[in-house]
């Protein structure tokens, strides 16, 4: 089998769509979702923790970390895999014995490495569901520019990439409000109002997180889809990246499914309730009364090489020496949401509210979450890298050990050290905002020469 990549990239859309319609094409077959997507990281752990990984070993550590691979309910993501079909009440299922045991074949006598694992993950996977030959193509969807610029490169250096991006400046706030609609039933409401803080700095990283280690050539070697194309001459898009794959792709077999059950994407996303091939582009330049125009401007003078390399002909910009100068003096303006949440933080209203759900959390009935077994919590660059929840060893501590009876009177006094802790790092957001400002500067200075070099 030949691998082939998908990506998003600059903010990125569309590739579970795209996925899904590539679901019934010939030559090619995947893995629905990305259940996927933090092996490599997954794998470093590993690594770190175990002296050698033989194929047991990791056929244990695959079907318990990314068991979504054998039912798409377990460790649910927001692929839309627990709501196919026409009644959307449907869901994917394969054998485990029968995936352990060509798991187990396939990496019989081959060296344990990344790239036989996962060759080893999608033949298990593909002959699991009685199919009676390999697809000549399988496609990796990877998901994440950067996993695939550190580690999916090195391990299939011929592989064929699809790379799906979209109008990030007018996705900007829209992928702010998923984020809090996937915080909502993820997080606690104490570390909800802490992270709030962070939204502008990941949208911003979302952007540019992709140009960090970018290979030689990228634009040139990989096909690029934008999601604006793939909405509005879906079929001709989808017949460029049949000729770019070497595949035959028919109208008759693009519909969004997979496994043959119709696919509405996640419930979270406003495609759940339309069609799929409505014509029409997500509009959500509303949103932009929550920038300063001169951000905007910024953004758009920033990624103007990259606009220039996908053809965002709407989004270039003329440079000039007046309009170089004028950018790099506003990146020092603060921005709206920066003086909005700082103003949020500095309500005691705001502060009361917080106080009450933490007393709520740490010694009511509204438990602490479970943070410590679900990957995105750690590997998520905008939850793995904050400190307040990645070194917060206390509450892990006090996660641990609620249920047990015997442990009440031990764990109190920890407790009252959460509560205090909490608010600590509530006060903490006041010196916490200029730290952002300044971070905010470097990303937008650091990202203006390494796209310059495009």
């Amino acid at each position: 089998m030949k691998c082939v990549g998908l990506i998003v990239f600059c903010v990125g859309g569309g590739s579970k769509l795209l996925q899904s319609q590539l679901d019934g094409v010939n030559n090619i077959s995947s893995i629905p979702g990305y259940p996927l997507k933090y092996f490599y990281k997954h794998w470093d752990e590993w690594k770190k923790k175990h002296k050698t990984i033989n194929s047991n070993l990791a056929l244990k550590l695959i079907t318990k970390h990314h068991a979504s691979i054998l039912d798409t309910r377990m460790i649910p993501g927001n692929s839309g895999l627990r709501n196919l079909g026409k009644k959307r009440n449907n869901f994917i299922k394969i054998s485990k014995s029968k995936f352990s045991l060509n798991f187990i074949k396939y990496l019989n006598k081959k060296k344990i490495n990344t790239r036989n694992v996962i060759l080893a993950i999608h033949t298990a996977y593909f002959l699991s569901k009685k199919k009676k030959q390999l697809p000549k193509n399988f496609l990796f969807h990877i998901h994440e520019a950067q996993y695939f610029n550190n580690y999916a490169v090195k391990d299939f250096q011929k592989m064929k990439l699809l790379v799906c991006c979209r109008d990030p400046i007018n996705y900007f706030w829209k992928r702010i409000r998923l984020d809090k609609n996937i915080e909502k039933e993820n997080f606690n409401v104490t570390d909800r109002i802490l992270l709030r803080q962070y939204d502008y700095i990941n949208s911003l990283n979302s952007m540019f997180q992709g140009f960090n280690n970018l290979k030689n050539n990228f634009f040139k070697n990989y096909h690029f889809i934008k999601f604006e194309d793939l909405k509005k001459n879906n079929f001709q898009t989808l017949k460029k990246i049949g000729k770019y794959l070497e595949i035959n792709i028919t109208k008759k077999k693009i519909n969004p499914s997979f496994n043959g059950l119709e696919w509405w994407s996640d419930a979270k996303y406003d495609k759940y309730h339309k069609k799929t091939f409505d014509g029409k582009i997500y509009d959500y330049s509303k949103d932009f009364k929550n920038f300063f125009s001169f951000e905007i401007n910024i953004l758009k003078y920033v990624l103007n090489p990259f606009f220039k390399k996908v053809e965002y002909n709407n989004l270039t910009v003329q440079k000039s020496v007046l309009n170089y100068f004028f950018t790099i003096l506003t990146f020092l303006f603060p921005t709206k949401f920066g003086i909005k949440t700082f103003l949020y933080f500095l309500n005691p209203l705001n502060f009361l509210y917080f106080t009450r759900f933490n007393f709520l959390e740490t010694f009511g009935k509204n438990k602490l979450k479970n943070y410590y077994f679900h990957a995105m919590y750690k590997h998520k660059d905008q939850y793995g890298d904050r400190l307040f929840l990645k070194y917060n060893y206390l509450r892990r501590f006090i996660f641990k050990y609620d249920s047990n009876k015997k442990m009440k009177l031990v764990i109190f006094p920890f407790k009252i050290l959460l509560f205090v802790l909490n608010n600590i790092f509530y006060f903490g957001a006041y010196i916490n905002i200029f730290l952002l400002y300044f971070k905010r500067i470097l990303i937008l200075a650091s990202n203006l020469f390494i796209l310059k070099a495009l």
